[in-house]
């Protein structure tokens, strides 16, 4: 039986920051560069910091959406709705029946 597990990559896909991370590193070790570790390790922490960062305004969004709704269920749930009464012939429009005279 076939396994039907989806795999998920957090990054730039096809391995490219793995590979700009073991190009920076090399470049680094060999002092043909003078970045800061940072700056080096950046195609490994950026993506992660990215999805992390996404999530947590996620889920921000959602605390602050439902807090609307708790917010407006409770200030809604004694509201009563009004009753509107239409004006002098407005009956007859919506229900189809022709108004005589």
């Amino acid at each position: 039986m076939a396994s039907n597990k989806t795999k998920v990559e957090l990054g730039c896909g096809g391995g490219l920051c793995t590979t700009l991370f073991v190009v920076f590193l090399v470049l680094k070790l060999t002092r043909l560069i003078d970045w800061s570790w940072w700056w080096v390790f950046a195609p490994i922490w950026i993506p992660i910091a990215s999805a992390i960062g996404i999530a947590v305004g996620s889920f921000i969004l959602f605390i602050s959406f439902l807090g609307i709704a708790v917010l407006l269920s409770a200030l809604l749930k004694d509201h009563k709705p009004m009753k509107v009464k239409p004006f002098p012939g407005m009956d007859d429009l919506f229900s189809g029946r022709k108004k005589d005279g």
